[in-house]
């Protein structure tokens, strides 16, 4: 399920933007309430709101744009909550300041915008004690084995069965695999941007393009992957052609673009039997540097 993050100045609009989502029929809008100009007012979004939401107000050492002070800002989220908004996110360590009420679901968050961390399952098990309905970790990858191991973690911790479903993303454009892939991995959504001018995180991809191009909502555990490795990879017109193809074909396949940087490379290949690899194209820097790597394999 594809979450679209709705990140303007004005009231009006985010409004419209929300109203112009729900006529594209996605399912969940999230609300930056951290990008309003003046003075955030739930009462002209909550009450007649178009899709479910959820409602953010981000601090600037999460990537967010709250200027005002943390009083205000948790006055705010609980203010969300006893105005019945679908679903509120608080960062790990406010958790526990803002009780739950209502029918209001409770996404507890963790972000760190410079590495990611070690011990992923740790952070993990405390979010999980902090009451969560759902639990959210973004994390920047310094290399291409973070996003390796933040999908090796998804696959554990989202297990059939798992009681707290759990979002994870690793961000920049390294880490955009993540997105496109997440139901592959069992998250219960992804968040995409609404236009390609409006990322309020590094790596994500404006929503027109995950349903269309990668048909985000039709991936799941049985989809095939290929894709196109190079550093740069953005400029590349391949995951158009093949992801047409697939689409007009009817398969069940998804082509993706993989920053892989020259150092990454035989990381990437040890690895991509985690991502249900099955075929890629190679182009520069990578393409006399592959032939070694699949002589080894």
């Amino acid at each position: 399920m594809l979450c679209v993050t709705l990140a303007h100045g004005s009231h009006h609009r985010m409004i419209q933007e929300h109203q112009e989502l729900a006529k594209e029929r996605i399912p969940l809008a999230e609300l930056r309430l951290d990008l309003l100009r003046r003075e955030p007012q739930l009462n002209r979004f909550l009450p007649t709101r178009p899709t479910p939401v959820v409602v953010t107000v981000r601090r600037e050492k999460e990537g967010g744009f709250w200027k005002e002070t943390e009083e205000k800002r948790l006055r705010l989220l609980r203010s969300a909550i006893v105005e019945g908004a679908d679903y509120v996110d608080l960062e790990m360590d406010i958790a526990g300041q803002v009780p739950r009420f209502g029918k209001t679901k409770r996404i507890v968050s963790y972000h760190n915008m410079e590495e990611t961390p070690q011990d992923l399952a740790a952070i993990h098990k405390q979010i999980a004690a902090l009451d969560p309905d759902i639990i959210k970790i973004a994390v920047m990858p310094t290399c291409i084995k973070d996003v390796f191991r933040m999908i090796d973690f998804l696959k554990k911790v989202n297990k059939p069965g798992t009681k707290i479903p759990t979002v994870g993303i690793s961000m920049g454009e390294m880490g955009t695999m993540t997105r496109i892939l997440s139901n592959k991995f069992g998250c219960p959504y992804t968040y995409a941007c609404y236009s390609k001018e409006r990322k309020v995180a590094p790596g994500m991809v404006d929503f027109r393009t995950m349903r269309d191009l990668y048909r985000h909502d039709q991936i799941n555990q049985e989809t095939e992957v290929y894709g196109v490795v190079a550093d740069p990879v953005g400029h590349s017109l391949s995951p158009l052609i093949h992801n047409s193809s697939f689409a007009e074909c009817k398969l069940n396949k998804v082509y993706l673009p993989f920053l892989v940087h020259p150092e990454d490379l035989s990381v990437f290949m040890k690895n991509a039997s985690a991502l249900d690899l099955k075929g890629m194209s190679v182009t520069i820097p990578h393409k006399v540097a592959m032939i070694g790597e699949l002589t080894r394999q």
